[in-house]
């Protein structure tokens, strides 16, 4: 290790030298004593500098398998805000077989070093496929790190059987805002990986939803909250189509031009079997009738139907029968406007939607 003559009497300047390339192994490896002085000498003008102490421990390291242990523990004593030896400590809990221990020094190091979590969540991600890692992280689950992993580990496809196992551990010590984003999300993770049980069970804990809105298939205020979509209804308002919840029950719908549009969608976790769906139409008098027209495919991507919804003037009643196949316990459904011609403008209500065995 070469250090410039203007350093070698400033033991300040010459840690930081030092300091700076302590993450290379294969470079401390090959500077052992001169880091080793380096670090001593530091520590006889600054007794209690972590880095200088982790080096010491660094060093064993690289002798002994597991070596360095009282070095890292010594520097905790010192601080735990020492991020590089948080990582060693966690690499000598992992060695060990300790994943309890492990996992409070991933806690330490992510409460004291937040932006640590880019690097951490992806491999602990993976990890959480095996319960001895899974059980100890739990115990974490009201820290605010804790949140922002479960929906890492989602959007990065871990074991889904092991995020449910997880989020099924720790929701009752989640917050109400947690427990929704992260239920959501999982539950599409769950649909995507066909897995339609641990879906129906998940969606029946998220906070605002649960089995009752699960089966709720009219339209109101509560099956329309946009916090809980996809699972909730989405009303489509844009310039082209105005959607308004004018009673309980009652969806009024304004198309605006002649262009085809989304009126509402949403997605179901209904049960394979034969069912009836059923609403009254409404078209305003005097003005042209939009068609309306029920497509319901399965989340695996098959389609199971197309239902038009027949035109006519006044108010009627709209029935059809739908079968939901086996293995499609996952199905969204949209309801779509399509205007009389390209000029006219269209006002229909809904009301009184149902789906019933």
């Amino acid at each position: 290790m070469s250090v410039p003559a203007v350093l070698q009497a400033n033991t300040a300047l010459r840690w930081a030298a030092v300091q700076d390339r302590l993450t290379d192994q294969g470079w401390l490896a090959a500077n052992q004593p001169q880091v080793k002085a380096a670090a001593l000498a530091h520590l006889r003008e600054s007794l209690l500098d972590s880095s200088a102490l982790r080096a010491l421990g660094q060093i064993e390291a690289v002798n002994v398998p597991s070596g360095g242990v009282t070095q890292f523990r010594n520097v905790e004593r010192v601080t735990r805000r020492d991020g590089l030896n948080q990582l060693q400590l966690i690499g000598i809990a992992q060695q060990a077989g300790d994943f309890a221990d492990g996992m409070r020094h991933y806690d330490r190091l992510l409460v004291t070093a937040p932006d640590a979590a880019e690097t951490l969540f992806p491999t602990l991600a993976k990890a959480i496929a095996f319960p001895e890692v899974r059980d100890p992280l739990a115990a974490y689950a009201s820290r605010e790190w804790f949140v922002r992993f479960l929906l890492v580990a989602i959007d990065r496809g871990a074991d889904p059987a092991a995020v449910v196992d997880l989020y099924a551990q720790t929701r009752r010590v989640l917050a109400q805002s947690a427990r929704q984003s992260v239920g959501l999300r999982l539950v599409a993770q769950l649909l995507a990986a066909a897995r339609l049980a641990d879906a129906r069970n998940v969606a029946a804990t998220i906070p605002g939803y649960g089995p009752a809105l699960r089966d709720q298939f009219a339209i109101s205020t509560v099956t329309a909250n946009a916090a809980l979509a996809p699972l909730a209804w989405t009303l489509h308002n844009d310039e082209a189509i105005e959607t308004t919840l004018t009673a309980p029950g009652q969806l009024a719908v304004r198309i605006a031009n002649g262009r085809p549009s989304i009126v509402a969608e949403r997605l179901m976790l209904t049960d394979p079997g034969r069912y009836l769906i059923a609403h009254d139409v409404r078209y305003d008098s005097g003005e042209s009738a939009a068609a309306l027209t029920w497509t319901v495919t399965c989340t695996n991507g098959g389609k199971i139907v197309t239902l038009p919804v027949p035109v006519a003037p006044g108010r009627h009643r709209f029935s059809a029968a739908i079968d939901i196949p086996d293995g499609c316990g996952g199905q969204t459904w949209q309801l779509s406007a399509t205007p009389e011609d390209a000029l006219s403008a269209s006002s229909v209500t809904i009301d009184g939607l149902s789906l019933v065995p």
